[in-house]
């Protein structure tokens, strides 16, 4: 059901408590909560993004998945510094893919953390 609101909507309003916790766009409450409004999926061989992706300013999470796959959670399209990091360091790149943040998981942080402040 979030993912038909996000098609439809830009700006959402979230509560808590019957008041208004939080009104503005998606990506403004990915970076409310702490995460990052862009997910980049990065494939590289050759290379740990995990050390090398948190030069990258913006970059606020890096999360090592399969080998060779990381995601890099950012308030900000990053892709060109990760590309640059990833060749600098000798390894070989094979994909960038960039994603908005969704409406779904956003939401679940943010009554998380509504949940975890009460």
């Amino acid at each position: 059901m979030l993912n038909v609101v996000q098609t439809v909507c830009d700006r959402i309003a979230l509560f808590s408590n019957g008041r208004i916790g939080f009104l503005g766009t998606i990506e403004e409450l990915a970076d409310k909560i702490g995460g990052g409004a862009f997910l980049i999926d990065v494939e590289a061989d050759g290379i740990d993004l995990t050390e090398l992706g948190t030069s990258a300013e913006g970059v606020t999470s890096i999360a090592p998945g399969r080998h060779g796959h990381w995601l890099v959670e950012s308030d900000r399209d990053v892709r060109p510094e990760l590309a640059r990091l990833v060749v600098d360091a000798g390894g070989s790149l094979k994909n960038l893919d960039l994603r908005r943040a969704r409406l779904d998981q956003a939401y679940n942080r943010y009554v998380r953390e509504v949940v975890h402040d009460a």
